[in-house]
């Protein structure tokens, strides 16, 4: 008998150190010594029970003998209940007290709001081998063998396996026959998880020489004609259960000859039954066999290089060219005047010149011929590509050429068609010698591009003018001598010669000191030709066709100036336009003209007139003004690190102190930090490395680290600080500083904190700092400024010395100087932490963000 069986009524804790026995004697009020003996009191069968010592490692609680080392609900002390996640046991002082605890198989698993939930991470689809891991939709949790963490896996219905992420069923699956990947051999299939040879009807089961068992149709399987083991000899197939001569489809046997009816020249056409009425057409000298449609014909043999095309139909929609031939009715014609055909049905009749629409035409024969002519389809503009026939409109437009079967721009003499533009191969540095040559590109020689050839420098009698080099005695863009020809762009009519922009004019003028002139109305200069420059009207003179004369006829009108009187065009004369007297007002940087009596301007060079004020003209120079690059609404945008600029009408950039741009491209401005990027230290392309792997102004040791560091190589980091001591994705949750702190013991006091891209050979950004520093006190130190929550920001990480915070969640700060606004070299990590411990997501330089930091790694490394 136990006679240390509970009892659960309060009352029999009369005594401390004793249990109850029951004895025979009964009783009115359980719980009450009344009716009982000394030492007894009445249990809750109303029978009086003896009251026994409890064991020294117990105490009474209620009553009852307990273990307050290990029971729950009396852990330590009579009343302590343990949650439903604790258990009662004692530490090692021997102390009892609540502790985490899970079944076996399972785990304790921390809750937001505290506390633990017990998990099982073989199969939780909510906690699937770590705590918090949530799988997809469609998809469940399941271990790679039993008693392992569970991994995220493709659901798939009772009676599929996944193989791979699919769900095959293995008991029918040819490909996964009783296991994934298991294939069937040819010839059999899966039947119940086994592969088995199944002849479906019209087949036959054979053994191979080797043993293998497969199903053939013995009416066509050469190697089994007619019956099991008859092969068919080299050069036959099995046909109707026999060998015969082995002919490929679309071929016909004659006598022991395969003739293929769409290309054979003797049989041309036909569908052969090798008789003599129905052989097919035998195409005469120059002609070949050619198959189009599903039948055949004899067509004009070509040239290489050449194609048979035939003539297109007439088509109403469609812009005819000068050149261009069609077949319209049984005639053929050829466009004489581009235009488009009215939808009349055509040209018709025969004629020299037949109108049609838009298009004239003229008849080139009676009867049309075929395909008989032989077209390069690649050079061919009227036939580009492919033939210009009844189905394709193959004709390249005004202005263009056929350049490799495709329709490109006609580009002037000295310019190369690349892409649909044409440019000058001999000074543009994206197209240098030739298309796609770009002078930017790694291991080029140079950024500029000069006779064809980029470099460093222009050739001798040119000039570097942005990044082309240009020849300033001839170049309109670029008219001058040296630098001072850059932007200097010629005016409307004007060529560059010598280094001077000289002046062509229009049909019916000439060039007198430099301007135009009407020589035939011109008071000035009044005459014919060149011969009227200088020769001016005498006083109460005009110029009439040439000729100085008192009498002003239309479109002249008379003036007077004082006593004199003179003819004047008040339609474009600049110093009469509108009415007599009224001068057009000069500017700056423009040539002032009179049209239909209105002062109008033409701007010089580079100059236009881009703002909306009446009182500017021409005030804006295209090939320097930021804001107005090349265009009056082109404005040069900062980019990171870089200041705007606007050379020769192109967007530039200047870099800011301490800033280099190693990609050579403008849009991401000057990217790389040459005080601290490791990976371009001082200069472009100098890579720190070895004993010196740090950047300070130059590759520098450990000994020397200041300020934040970019692009570090993780080789060389391993070797001065060994293997990082904490590690994890930017996904996980739930780290706290201390265990941080823990994986991290102190060695010499130093602490490394850095952030990579998933699987990269360098550490994108990287601070170190004194332990104290960095996990209890922040503060700045080393140019760095390190940051906890416990001093205020709900994140843990560091910016540059100096640099501005801006905290949601984790640190949003950033000016264009750090380069955060556009997103390249940003000095700065800042993981987020809620309650303590680290949340998903945050920043790793320019990467910022939950999804965007998803994969990106935290790294802390100590020595």
């Amino acid at each position: 008998m136990n006679l240390r069986t509970p009892l659960l009524a309060a009352a029999f804790a009369a005594t401390a150190c004793s249990i109850a026995v029951p004895s025979q004697f009964s009783c009115p009020e359980p719980g009450k010594a009344t009716g009982c003996g000394a030492r007894q009191v009445c249990g809750p069968d109303k029978l009086c029970t003896t009251l026994v010592d409890c064991l020294k490692t117990e105490t009474r609680c209620n009553g009852v003998c307990t273990d307050v080392t290990h029971s729950r609900e009396n852990c330590g002390a009579c009343g302590s209940v343990c949650k439903p996640s604790e258990q009662c046991l004692p530490d090692a002082h021997n102390n009892p007290g609540c502790t985490p605890f899970c079944a076996a198989g399972q785990t304790a698993c921390a809750q937001t709001a505290g506390g633990f939930v017990c998990e099982n991470l073989s199969n939780d689809r909510s906690n699937c081998g770590t705590c918090g891991n949530t799988c997809p939709q469609g998809q469940v949790c399941t271990p790679p063998s039993p008693g392992q963490p569970g991994h995220c896996a493709l659901e798939c219905v009772p009676g599929f396996a996944n193989c791979s992420a699919n769900c095959l069923d293995l008991n029918s699956d040819d490909a996964s026959c009783g296991a994934c990947g298991n294939a069937c051999s040819t010839g059999t299939h899966c039947v119940g998880g086994h592969c088995n040879v199944i002849c479906t009807p019209g087949q036959t089961e054979c053994t191979s020489p080797t043993g293998q068992k497969t199903c053939v149709d013995t009416t066509r399987d050469r190697d089994n004609c007619g019956g099991c083991g008859f092969p068919c000899a080299g050069g036959q197939i099995c046909t109707n259960s026999s060998c015969q001569v082995s002919c490929q489809p679309g071929k016909v046997n004659c006598g022991g000859t395969c003739i293929d009816p769409q290309i054979d020249r003797n049989f041309c056409g036909a569908i052969l039954d090798c008789t003599a009425t129905n052989a097919g057409t035998t195409c005469s000298n120059g002609q070949i066999c050619v198959s189009a449609g599903g039948s055949a014909s004899c067509q004009l043999r070509c040239p290489a290089g050449e194609t048979v095309c035939g003539f297109p139909a007439w088509n109403p929609t469609t812009p005819y060219a000068v050149g261009n031939s069609v077949t319209n009715g049984s005639n053929l014609y050829v466009a004489i005047t581009a235009g488009i055909s009215a939808a009349s049905g055509g040209p018709s009749g025969a004629g020299a010149s037949i109108a049609d629409g838009a298009a004239v035409w003229r008849i080139v024969s009676a009867t049309p011929p075929g395909g008989n002519l032989c077209i390069g389809l690649q050079s061919d503009r009227y036939n580009c590509g492919a033939c210009n026939d009844a189905t394709n409109s193959k004709t390249c437009g005004d202005g263009q050429i056929c350049l490799g079967g495709a329709c490109v721009v006609s580009c002037a003499p000295g310019l190369t068609q690349c892409n649909g533009a044409c440019v000058d191969t001999h000074n543009d540095p994206a197209h240098c010698g030739t298309c796609g040559t770009s002078c930017s590109a790694a291991l080029s020689a140079g950024p500029v591009c000069g006779a064809g050839v980029c470099g460093v420098s222009c050739p001798a009698g040119e000039t570097k003018c942005g990044s082309k080099c240009v020849d300033p005695s001839s170049d309109p863009n670029n008219c001058g001598t040296g630098l001072a020809a850059c932007g200097v762009a010629c005016a409307a009519g004007q060529v560059c010669k010598n280094g001077g922009c000289t002046l062509t004019c229009p049909t019916g003028s000439v060039a007198c000191s430099g301007k135009c002139i009407d020589p035939l109305h011109d008071n000035n200069n009044c005459g014919t030709g060149a011969a009227a420059c200088g020769h001016p009207c005498a006083s109460g003179q005009i110029c009439a066709s040439g000729v100085c004369s008192t009498t002003c006829s239309p479109p002249l009108s008379q003036c007077s100036s004082g006593t004199s009187a003179y003819c004047a065009n008040l339609s474009y004369d600049p110093a009469n336009c509108g009415t007599c007297g009224t001068p057009c007002a000069s500017h700056p940087n423009a040539s002032v003209y009179c049209a239909s009596g209105t002062c109008a301007a033409t701007c010089s060079g580079t100059f236009a007139h881009c703002t909306t004020l009446s009182t500017d003209v021409c005030e804006t120079n295209l090939s320097s003004a930021a804001a107005h690059c090349g265009t009056c609404t082109n404005s040069c945008l900062a980019a990171d690190n870089a200041n705007p600029a606007c050379l020769s009408s192109s967007c530039s950039t200047s870099c800011q102190t301490g800033f280099l741009d190693c990609d050579l491209d403008a849009t991401t401005g000057c990217e790389a930090d040459k005080v601290h990027d490791a990976a371009n230290c001082g200069a472009c392309g100098t890579l720190c490395s070895g004993t010196t792997p740090y950047c300070a102004s130059g590759c520098v040791g450990a000994a020397a680290l200041l300020g934040v560091q970019e692009n570090l190589s993780l080789t060389a980091i391993q070797a001065d600080w060994g293997l990082p001591c904490f590690t994890e994705s930017y996904s996980h949750v739930g780290t706290t500083l201390a265990v941080i702190q823990t994986a991290c013991p102190a060695l010499t006091g130093q602490v490394l904190v850095a952030c990579a891209a998933p699987g990269a050979p360098t550490l994108l950004v990287a601070a170190a700092g004194l332990r104290a520093t960095v996990f209890t006190a922040g503060g700045t130190a080393s140019g760095i400024f390190f940051y906890l929550p416990a001093t205020g920001p709900p994140a843990f990480g560091f910016t540059p010395g100096g640099a501005t915070t801006s905290f949601a969640s984790f640190d949003l700060g950033g000016t264009t100087a750090d380069g955060f606004v556009a997103g390249a070299g940003s000095q700065r990590i800042s993981w987020p932490m809620q309650s303590s411990a680290l949340t998903a997501g945050g920043r790793c330089g320019d990467r910022v963000g939950s999804s965007a930091t998803s994969n990106y790694q935290r790294l802390v490394f100590t020595k």
